[in-house]
């Protein structure tokens, strides 16, 4: 992750603020089809750089944990990833 964004640290705050204007832009989303209308949600899992994040790879799995996290507890939302657990 970069270290800063147009001068403000890159921090978690940052990065759920991020994902969750993502998610509100996607949720504005509506297309239309014979059935009915489609309405676009999404879940985000966000996940911090720390000493114990030795690879990407690792780094991703946590935010992949995150994300399936927010999707277990009802979707279309943006979940930070708990180092406690």
């Amino acid at each position: 992750m970069p270290e800063s964004i147009s001068g403000a640290a890159f921090t978690a705050a940052v990065a759920l603020a991020l994902a969750e204007g993502i998610r509100q832009c996607l949720e504005l989303v509506s297309m239309s089809a014979e059935w009915g209308a489609i309405r676009v949600a999404a879940s985000f899992g966000v996940a911090g750089l720390s000493p114990e994040c030795g690879a990407a790879s690792h780094l991703l799995h946590l935010a992949y944990n995150a994300m399936c996290l927010a999707k277990k507890v009802g979707g279309n939302r943006v979940q930070l990833h708990d180092r406690n657990g």
